[in-house]
């Protein structure tokens, strides 16, 4: 069954559990986070109405360390939905709304995005040739041991837990660095070095690429 979190909408849960879905509540920002990493979720429904941090920041947070899909559902302007697509929402659903609209964007959005199931049966994350276990801080590269600074790490795994992705710089300067880092360049170097580490051939990476305008993706 697909688990879904909302953080600052309880009042959809009534409508959402008759869909089938696993619906679980979070009223703050702290909450929905400690959800997020507790893992097992497949989407995140937010209000930006949340009281302890912006919805974009919000949005950064949860892509940083999920695949889950994240729709933003609130009564915004243009700036408002561009900010959400922009940190990280993979859509947002603009009141006034219909249930059978929100059930059909939730429903577009969980077959666009990885479901996070295989996550649930192992603490291991696997994407192409590279295997991470945040606990134990053990990464390898087509089953070779890599040695991997803290932020090293923290950065691989950013990346390696949304495969595909374009994730922007200051998204991962907040991940890693939790966005006190001003000195872009670091994540330049960091990037470079992991390039170093995991690429047949860093001069012609295949699997941390760069995306222009944006800031980088890992390709598995």
């Amino acid at each position: 069954m697909t688990r879904l979190l909302l953080v600052q909408a309880d009042h959809l849960a009534v409508v959402l559990c008759r869909e089938n879905l696993d619906v679980r509540s979070a009223a703050t920002a702290a909450e929905a986070l400690d959800e997020i990493l507790a893992g097992g979720l497949d989407l995140v429904l937010l209000d930006p109405a949340v009281p302890d941090l912006p919805a974009p920041a919000l949005c950064r947070a949860l892509r940083a360390r999920s695949t889950a899909g994240i729709i933003v559902v609130g009564a915004g302007g243009e700036d408002d939905i561009v900010a959400a697509l922009e940190h990280g929402a993979d859509d947002y659903v603009a009141e006034p709304y219909g249930i059978s609209e929100l059930v059909a964007r939730i429903r577009a959005v969980l077959r666009r995005c990885p479901s996070p199931a295989g996550a649930r049966r192992s603490d291991v994350i696997t994407a192409g040739p590279v295997a991470l276990d945040p606990a134990a801080h053990i990464a390898t590269v087509t089953g070779q041991p890599l040695e991997l600074t803290l932020k090293e790490f923290q950065l691989l795994e950013t990346l390696v837990r949304n495969p595909g992705r374009a994730l922007g710089r200051g998204l991962l300067i907040e991940a890693v660095w939790d966005g006190i880092q001003e000195d872009s360049n670091t994540l330049n170097v960091h990037i470079k070095r992991l390039r170093s580490k995991i690429e047949p051939d860093p001069a012609a990476p295949r699997h941390l690429l760069t995306v222009r305008g944006i800031g980088f993706k890992y390709q598995p």
